[in-house]
C-alpha cells in the first residue's frame, strides 16, 4: 500500500497578494520549501506534493478523516504563508 499523499497546489501569484515587490520567481521555491518541511513535520509518514495550480488540497490513499487532514494542512500552508521566511524582494 502507498503512502498517503498530501496534495497543495495554490496559483503563484496568490503568494504575493498586494505587495508588488515580492519576486515570484526567487520566492516560490523558498515557499515550497519550507511549506513542504512544515507539512513534512506534521505528517512525518505522508508523502507531500505541492505545486503551481489552482487551489486545491486533498489527501490521497489515506481513509481515516480526509477532511480533516486536507484542513489542517491548508491552515500550516496559510501559516507559512503569513510567517513571510520565504519572501524575497526586488
Amino acid at each position: 500500500m502507498a503512502a498517503p499523499t498530501i496534495v497543495f497546489q495554490i496559483p503563484r501569484a496568490r503568494l504575493r497578494g498586494g505587495n508588488a515587490g515580492v519576486d515570484l520567481e526567487e520566492s516560490w521555491p523558498r515557499f515550497v520549501a519550507l511549506l513542504e518541511e512544515a507539512l513534512q513535520r506534521e505528517w512525518p509518514d505522508f508523502s507531500v506534493d505541492v505545486a503551481e495550480g489552482p487551489d486545491c488540497c486533498e489527501v490521497r490513499d489515506h481513509y481515516d478523516a480526509d477532511e480533516l487532514v486536507a484542513l489542517r494542512a491548508a491552515a500550516v500552508a496559510d501559516a507559512v504563508r503569513k510567517c513571510g521566511d520565504w519572501i524575497v524582494y526586488y
